[in-house]
């Protein structure tokens, strides 16, 4: 895969402009800025664009700061066809959503090769490059400060990291899940093992439960036939007693039918009085009948001079209502005058109050009107001392880089203090054996050089800790600044509360003359009666109509009360005028209930025998039902029995059909039991073939000469053919009996050969990028990629001026290894030694490309 383009929008600090990196313009080139300005984003844009992934944890943390959705495009190459990948994010929906199109591009246009999914475009990508995300950062991509981290560990370390680098830790993990399904399978088999010892144990109790189920059986057999016996006996008991319960429901219906004829027995002597009473009652009235006609007439007089009086009150109710119609009339639109004058009054004496406040109001604007003048002057001197904390920020960054490099290197001279310090050492500059004399020279120029990067470290960190002290004073003084700001523009907004309350104020104090005025005219109104002339004169009227009227309640009152003293003689007429004949209709209904007393006494005589005949007979139930009962009892012994029998039947039954199972399970778990034997055996075999010992192994072992025949071909072109490397995986152990697992790197330069420790300088940076790179095409080869671009990242603050002459000597030799180099650096005196430059830089929090030069 060689990258055409690469244009990033809202991505990490590349903000809405975005920028865009034209590989076509080069074969190799300097990336360049200062420490945090952008440069490695690139690189987070181009694995983010094709694997969906980078160095930050979430996807949505790589969208620009305050922006809502971000897009990268990459156009790229593979075997000759040009494609256009283009990936999304947005966060506008709820945990964010992210696209993702392919292009292949043809001719002038591009041709849609998006699969139906996510999943599948990404696959299809993958297939594309032929590589994946750990393989591309591993091979690819030479991360900042990692260019000699193969080379500077200890040989176990160097064994441990080349495993990784070829995908090694897979093969733990396949271990490890070998050894876990193996204990899996011993618990298992264990399981199996103890349910095969439960099931011989169910079998060993077969001939006992076969035993007891034989004599369960003649039990119950024996049982039934008594409960059969007793069953016939109570058949002919309950036939016999349903006979008496028959004879016991007529004895029940003829005690109803007796109480029913003594009951209207009752009703006929009742209704006999009651005709008695009427009667007599009648008879009397007949005797008051002259008395009774005179009443009435006088009742008839009495309710005309009622009809009188009810048509005067009716007037004199009618005057009333219109008097106090009249009356609330007036008092309703006294009532708006009066609540005229009273909002009027409390009109007044607000508008006073408002009035009277002017003169504090205008101080108090004078006052705040000064502190909002000062507020310009200010935010400017906040402006200043923001710029000032940023630019102590921005130098202590670089200071803490330049210190850590530093110390890096140092650590590099104390590894070769110590080497050098042991007996046979060699000469890590010529090569040559250390005299005592000469290893004291070089000890003592090792020693100068760490002591002058101990300085510089030192200044660094000196410098680091002053910046460190003046932070404090200087977010302080803005947090001041700020406080002061914050006085200012509140005064400035009180101002502004404060010129509108003084324009109210002014406006009561010019409206007063009119509310005093208006008020004085409102009690006038009051005082003359000069409102309501209609409802005053309905009030008068209506007042001396009720005068004029003269109308007596009292003599009213007592008419309707003598009315109603007389009501019950009205009723007495009315029953006066078919007295007689009602007399003689109940005189004939009281001979008939006589006739009908003397009926219902015979009737009830001969229904009495009949019920002592019913008597007798019941006296055989007791014996009856005793009988039922011992039978009944007998015969529930009899079926609990049997009920027992059944239980213990069922119980044995289960228990046998128990014993056929576990026969058939034990055959069953017998032959799981050699199944998980044999799986388990494979896994072990697994573990240990899985193991460092095993795959692992003989995958190093092959790589081995694969990295040192690729190492070698960039070193001889490095070099000139002067030094050859070999990577020993294997040394005797002291005692010369045995071998022990290392990952030693010999280097030859013709005349000797001697540890990779040995190298330093300019031909210990080509070794290191020697193999950095043959690791990396070793890593694509084995992906089925070829390795057609490098990206270095790597600041080489801890070079010389000869060290970084070497390194762009390197680099001139190797690009003509790759269609594309990238090196990535902050160092002033790389960033002209390459013929294309490209600048990055960020201010106010937006990164962008500033230059490219050389192209």
């Amino acid at each position: 895969m060689i990258p055409l383009r690469l244009r990033l929008r809202n991505f990490m600090s590349y903000g809405e402009e975005g920028a865009t990196l034209d590989f076509s313009a080069f074969r190799i080139a300097c990336l360049c800025g200062d420490n945090g300005h952008g440069k490695s984003t690139f690189l987070d844009a181009m694995t983010w664009a094709i694997w969906g992934r980078s160095r930050a944890r979430t996807e949505n943390e790589l969208v620009h700061a305050g922006s809502q959705d971000m897009q990268v495009d990459l156009a790229f190459c593979v075997a000759g066809e040009e494609y256009l990948l283009i990936r999304k994010r947005s966060l506008r929906n709820r945990g964010g959503t992210g696209a993702l199109v392919l292009q292949q591009v043809v001719g002038d246009g591009t041709v849609p090769i998006t699969a139906d999914s996510m999943n599948a475009t990404q696959d299809l990508v993958r297939r594309l490059i032929r590589m994946d995300y750990e393989t591309f950062i591993n091979s690819v991509f030479v991360r900042q400060g990692h260019a000699d981290e193969f080379t500077i560990k200890t040989p176990t370390e160097r064994k441990r990291i080349l495993g990784t680098l070829l995908g090694l830790d897979r093969y733990d993990a396949l271990q490890q899940r070998a050894r876990e399904r193996a204990r899996e399978l011993a618990g298992k088999r264990a399981t199996v093992d103890r349910l095969i010892a439960d099931a011989d144990r169910t079998l060993s109790e077969r001939p006992a439960h076969e035993a007891n189920h034989a004599r369960a059986s003649a039990i119950r057999a024996e049982t039934e036939q008594v409960r059969d016996t007793l069953d016939e006996q109570l058949k002919v008991l309950h036939v016999e007693f349903t006979r008496l319960e028959g004879i016991r429901a007529k004895h029940v219906e003829a005690v109803r039918a007796r109480r029913q004829m003594e009951g209207d027995g009752e009703r006929l002597r009742q209704e006999r009085a009651r005709l008695d009473a009427t009667i007599a009652e009648v008879e009397t009235l007949l005797a008051r009948s002259e008395a009774i006609h005179a009443s009435v007439a006088h009742l008839q007089k009495l309710r005309e001079q009622n009809a009188a009086f009810d048509t005067t009150a009716a007037e004199e109710r009618q005057l009333r209502e219109q008097r106090e119609r009249a009356r609330e009339g007036v008092q309703v639109e006294r009532g708006k005058i009066e609540a005229q004058i009273a909002s009027r009054a409390t009109e007044i004496e607000g508008v006073r109050a408002a009035a009277a406040l002017l003169p504090d109001l205008e101080r108090a604007r004078a006052q705040h009107s000064e502190r909002a003048t000062a507020l310009s002057g200010l935010r400017e001197r906040r402006d200043a001392l923001l710029g000032e904390r940023y630019a102590l920020e921005v130098e202590r960054t670089s200071l803490v880089r330049e210190r850590d490099d530093l110390k890096t290197t140092m650590e590099g001279q104390r590894n070769k203090v110590r080497l050098i310090s042991q007996e046979g050492a060699l000469c890590p500059i010529c090569g040559g054996a250390l005299t005592g004399g000469l290893r004291a020279h070089v000890r003592q120029q090792l020693i100068e050089e760490g002591l002058e990067m101990r300085g510089r470290s030192d200044a660094a960190e000196a410098r680091v800790k002053a910046i460190g002290g003046d932070m404090p004073r200087l977010t302080e003084e803005i947090g001041a600044v700020d406080r002061a700001i914050a006085v200012a523009v509140e005064a400035s907004d009180q101002v502004n509360r404060l010129d509108a309350q003084i324009d109210s104020a002014r406006a009561a104090r010019e409206c007063l003359p009119t509310l005093e005025s208006t008020i004085e005219a409102n009690r006038g109104s009051l005082t003359r009666e000069e409102y309501a002339p209609e409802a005053l004169a309905d009030l008068r009227g209506a007042e001396s109509a009720l005068a004029a009227l003269a109308y007596d309640p009292h003599r009213h009152q007592q008419i309707r009360a003598e009315i109603e003293s007389l009501v019950e003689v009205e009723r007495e007429f009315g029953r006066l005028q078919t007295a007689a004949e009602a007399l003689e209709r109940d005189r004939r209904a009281r001979d008939a209930v006589d006739a009908s007393i003397a009926e219902r006494a015979a009737t009830l005589a001969e229904h009495i025998a009949r019920m002592d005949g019913f008597a007798r007979e019941l006296q055989a139930v007791p014996v009856v039902e005793e009988q039922i009962a011992d039978l009944t009892a007998r015969r529930g012994q009899a079926q609990s029995a049997i009920d027992t029998a059944n239980v213990a039947l069922g119980a044995l039954t289960q228990k046998l059909a128990q014993c056929g199972e576990a026969a058939t399970q034990r055959t069953e778990l017998l032959a799981e039991s050699a199944a998980i034997g044999e799986d388990a055996a494979l896994y072990g075999i697994l573990e240990e073939a899985f193991g460092r010992n095993g795959i692992q192994a003989a995958i190093i072992d092959a790589a081995r000469p694969e990295i040192e025949d690729e190492a070698n071909r960039l070193l001889h072109r490095l070099t000139n053919g002067q030094l050859t490397l070999t990577i020993e995986l294997q040394r005797p152990v002291l005692s010369g009996r045995a071998t022990q697992d290392t990952l030693e790197i010999r280097v030859s330069d013709g005349a000797s050969t001697r540890s990779y420790e040995m190298f330093s300088g300019g031909e210990a940076f080509r070794i290191d990028l020697s193999l950095r790179i043959a690791l990396s095409r070793v890593l694509a080869q084995r992906a089925g990629a070829d390795l057609r671009m490098l990206i270095v990242d790597e600041g080489f603050g801890t070079q010389d001026a000869t060290g970084r002459d070497r390194i762009v000597e390197a680099f001139s030799v190797i690009a003509e290894e790759f269609d594309k180099v990238l090196v990535i650096t902050h160092v002033d005196e790389l960033k002209d030694a390459f013929p294309v430059r490209i600048d990055v830089c960020k201010a106010g929090g937006v990164s962008r490309i500033v230059n490219v030069s050389g192209a």
